[in-house]
């Protein structure tokens, strides 16, 4: 789609490239030289894309992302809720030291484990109630963590992120605490910063990312805020 000037032409291209992108109850504000855009996403890719190309529809504009991602179908909700109770009676209490995700049609655990027999015990848990699913076990012993403190994965985690994305040193903001990333500082684009969080999402040491990173330089304007 071509870029227009009128508010009000942006406006509807915008809606139209929301509901080409499957945005459920797509909502499009436009209050001062600021655009809201609001509703449901089918995934966090497409919800990064839509800033992105309405930044291409409404030059000079900053873009407020408040589109939030669609929650899971009932059914993949239910299997999780359904994992979490079969690990919970193969170890009793176990829940407060694993946590179940469904991701990319696999079923992920992630968290501690005592010894080695617990690790397997619930992995066959994880397996029975799968139905056909794969089982992606991030499960490590406790003994394993006493290693590497939140500073030292921080510190880690910063390095891996300015060698694989190519930045200079403090050019973006890494805090972790207990297996949150917090990312903060500007990038050059909202691609580039959908590649840190991405990047960073798939590391064996991180539960979830906050992607604070706005965009700057040649389009200083243009704003990435994630409200999930």
């Amino acid at each position: 789609m071509k870029a227009v000037s009128a508010p009000g032409a942006e406006l509807d291209a915008i809606r139209e490239l929301l509901a080409a992108l499957d945005v459920a109850e797509p909502q499009v504000d436009l209050i001062g030289s600021r655009m809201y855009l609001r509703g449901l996403a089918p995934c966090y890719r497409t919800k990064h894309d839509a800033v992105e190309r309405a930044c291409d529809l409404a030059p000079g504009v900053a873009i407020i992302n408040e589109l939030r991602v669609a929650q899971p179908a009932c059914e993949d909700a239910d299997l999780v809720r359904t994992a979490v109770r079969a690990l919970s009676t193969a170890v009793p209490g176990v829940s407060r030291r694993v946590h179940v995700r469904l991701r990319e049609g696999a079923l992920h655990l992630k968290g501690t484990v005592r010894d080695v027999a617990e690790r397997r015990t619930l992995e066959a848990a994880a397996w029975e109630v799968a139905g056909g699913r794969q089982v992606d076990s991030q499960l490590t012993l406790e003994g394993e963590l006493l290693g590497p403190t939140d500073a030292e994965v921080e510190e880690a985690l910063d390095a891996y992120v300015c060698r694989a994305m190519n930045l200079s040193p403090g050019a973006v903001a890494v805090e972790y605490r207990s297996g949150v990333v917090l990312l903060g500082g500007a990038v050059s684009s909202v691609a580039k910063a959908c590649a840190i969080e991405d990047l960073l999402r798939w590391h064996d040491r991180v539960i979830d990312v906050v992607n604070n990173l706005r965009v700057s330089g040649a389009a200083t304007s243009r704003m990435l805020r994630d409200v999930s």
